[in-house]
């Protein structure tokens, strides 16, 4: 498991311990089907939580406001100076459309971007994401953090983590992304995405999520002559 960790715009990886890709114990784990109760979301609003397990959530407080759509797969959050916000989110997806294949390697993605205010001695804003994919025995995670000390910071950067998948079979992706705004506060928007998958394939989620990959059509030199 590749742990990466972001302070003051430097990333540090380290490599930890993880379960085995072992496609066995993950087929007979005792998943729950995918249109089961979905897994609960919450959000912590300067420390008052609300939770459920719909697609979408918000929370608004003081100097926060925070949501989060699982089906479109976005989140984001805003605090001001001396606020926080919590954004957690959980959902149960499938991956489908590849008949015969035992296991696909993909990338699953949260694309941030946000905003992290200066501060002339103390932290202006500091960002914290924990995000972790999870199927039978099999899990991997990331953990990336920003901070604005001194000068803003600029959010950019995408979060990937690789996993081996067994279609037809449950898999959870979860991320908990913490703003505070400390002295002077900022913002964060996230958005999920699987990448390379196969043509044809897609995945989709208890919460409404579905992305599907663009299926490569045959082409002949007839139809190559005609475009010219």
């Amino acid at each position: 498991m590749l742990v990466s960790h972001w302070h003051r715009g430097k990333l540090v990886q380290r490599t930890l311990n993880a379960a085995a890709y072992g496609l066995v114990l993950a087929l007979v784990c005792g998943a729950q089907p995918l249109m089961a109760q979905c897994p609960n979301g919450s959000i912590v609003c300067n420390g008052a939580r609300v939770e459920s397990p719909d697609a979408t959530l918000d929370s608004e407080c003081a100097g926060v406001k925070a949501s989060f759509d699982a089906a479109e797969g976005t989140m984001s959050a805003v605090a001001g100076p001396g606020s926080s916000a919590i954004v957690r989110n959980i959902d149960r997806f499938e991956l489908h459309g590849v008949p015969g294949v035992p296991a696909v390697s993909i990338r699953i993605r949260l694309s941030l971007s946000g905003f992290l205010a200066e501060a002339d001695i103390h932290y202006g804003a500091l960002m914290f994401l924990g995000f972790r994919y999870e199927q039978g025995e099999v899990r991997t995670s990331e953990t990336v953090v920003f901070d604005s000390h001194f000068r803003a910071f600029v959010i950019d950067h995408d979060v990937d983590l690789e996993a081996l998948v067994i279609p037809g079979q449950p898999f959870h992706v979860a991320y908990n992304v913490q703003l505070n705004g400390i002295d002077r506060g900022g913002n964060i928007a996230g958005v999920l995405s699987f990448v390379d998958l196969p043509p044809g394939a897609s995945v989709m989620s208890c919460k409404g999520f579905q992305q599907t990959a663009v299926q490569l059509e045959a082409t002949t030199w007839s139809r190559v002559k005609a475009l010219f």
